[in-house]
Order: C-alpha cells, then structure tokens, then sequence
C-alpha cells in the first residue's frame, strides 16, 4: 500500500458512525445513537425549543456529520423524536476531543439524559485513545459550568465576546 492509500485509509477510518466500538445502552424510554444527515431538521428543532436565536443553521449540522470526517453528534431519542444531543471533533494530532454542542430540549431537561450523552462522549474518548476533552459554555450559564466541573473540567480562560451577541464563554478542559 503507498503513503497516499494509508493517509486515505486512517482518514476514512476514524468516522465514529462507521466503525466506532461505542456501544448504546437503549431502554425503551430513551435510545442513543450516532446522527445522520437525516436527522438534521430534528437537531434544529431541538435547538428552536432552547435558544431564542438559533446558533447553528442547518449548513453547520451538515458540515459536522456529512463533511468533516473527524466530528459527529450522538442523539438521545424517545418515540423516534431526538429530544438531546451531543457534537464532539477530534484532533487525533493533538489528542483533544471538543464539545461544539450539547443540548437537551427543556422538557426533558434534569432526567440522566445529559448525563448520559456525556458519558458517551467521555467512552468514546478513551476507547479512541484521547487524552484530553474541551469545550466553550457561556460565562453566565453557572448551572452548565457546575456541571462540567462535577464532571472533573477546569476552566482556562475567558473568552471575551465569544458568541454572537457579544457575550463572554468560559474556555474548559479535561484532562483524561
């Protein structure tokens, strides 16, 4: 096999969706699963029922799951409606697995369902070999930021008019 095969070979490997040995836990409640381009107006359904104005466009989605080969979302869904989910990308390079979204519809908020989307991404983090997992969460947003220190994360840095409303995020990492 030359380079270039082996270079295409890792690259197309390394989409979760395809061949990650991530196993879902489903009940009949509630099943996770990795999404798909099909499930992109149900992603921003969920985004319509949590933020007044809508972070990610359909493009964005469509960039993530279809496009780049190192990111994907894995959705929480009940009676086939995706009521959460979670983005993650990788950078095998620098052994770093971000969180770009993790949302669960209101009224399913305070029910395990983040928790378990979260464990997911943490399980897919180790069994792929990464060391470190980071994300953005707005500066005013305590309870997330609880959260995510409960969950070991420590902040780094303050981010100065990070969103498009000019509000701050808080940088955080966990090392793994």
């Amino acid at each position: 096999m030359d380079l270039w095969q082996m270079i295409k070979t890792w690259f197309h490997a390394f989409k979760p969706s395809e061949i990650s040995p991530l196993s879902f836990k489903n009940s009949p409640e509630m099943s996770f699963r990795f999404a798909g381009e099909e499930d992109i107006k149900d992603l921003l359904s969920v985004e319509r029922d949590v933020y007044e104005d809508i972070p990610w466009t359909a493009s964005h989605f469509k960039s993530e799951i279809v496009t780049n080969r190192f990111s994907t979302f894995i959705v929480a869904e009940s009676s086939q409606i995706i009521k959460g989910y979670i983005g993650l990308r990788w950078d095998r390079k620098f052994s770093n697995l971000h969180i770009s979204n993790f949302i669960v519809m209101k009224s399913w908020q305070h029910k395990g369902i983040g928790t378990q989307l979260f464990d997911y991404a943490l399980e897919f983090a180790k069994i792929n070999g990464i060391g470190k997992m980071s994300l953005e969460v707005g500066r005013d947003n305590q309870e997330a930021q609880g959260f995510y220190r409960k969950r070991g994360f420590e902040s780094i840095q303050i981010l100065e008019s990070y969103y498009a409303d000019g509000s701050d995020a808080v940088e955080m990492e966990k090392v793994l």
